[in-house]
């Protein structure tokens, strides 16, 4: 017979439970589930992945839950008409439209970092670009509590190309 040593660490005075990530997953699919996400999958980091257009619009929201992070979605991601004050949580890559507008946003941080095609965030409180996408087709950013300048956009915008980009403010 052999003896088999096996050894899961656990930090001191946090739930073990909780350090073992059991539940996480069943919490991942419920949201998901109430949101009626269904052609999804999981990455080695419970990430979401989604290969349909996500709309979580109009839902009250004031944040994503910390259990909650879409790594990619393939299609639009819409979290617009919320009380968002955070992005974190949204997807990293979104392969189609990104609105987070009309929400309670005063930076962009948690934003995806690329989008194919436009960013709006309009219509919120931001007072900094922080967290502005590195790459998109289109962005448009009006309506909020400080009107950012094209010079103020490109200069945070890494990916600008006039030739291909736009800018609405």
């Amino acid at each position: 017979m052999k003896l088999v040593k096996e050894s899961i660490s656990f930090t001191r005075n946090e739930d073990p439970i909780k350090n073992l990530g059991v539940g996480r997953i069943v919490l991942i699919e419920q949201w998901l589930k109430k949101y009626d996400i269904k052609n999804y999958g999981l990455d080695f980091n419970n990430e979401i992945i989604s290969h349909q257009k996500i709309d979580l619009s109009f839902k009250n929201l004031t944040k994503l839950p910390e259990y909650i992070k879409f790594q990619i979605v393939y299609g639009d991601f819409f979290i617009y008409n919320n009380k968002l004050e955070s992005l974190i949580g949204c997807p990293d890559v979104v392969k189609g439209k990104f609105n987070c507008s009309y929400n309670n946003l005063i930076n962009l941080l948690g934003a995806p970092e690329k989008i194919y095609e436009w960013f709006d965030c309009s219509h919120n409180k931001l007072i900094s670009l922080e967290g502005i996408p590195k790459s998109m087709d289109s962005f448009a950013c009006n309506d909020n509590n400080k009107k950012f300048s094209k010079e103020e956009i490109i200069k945070k915008w890494k990916n600008y190309d006039p030739q291909i980009n736009n800018i609405y403010n």
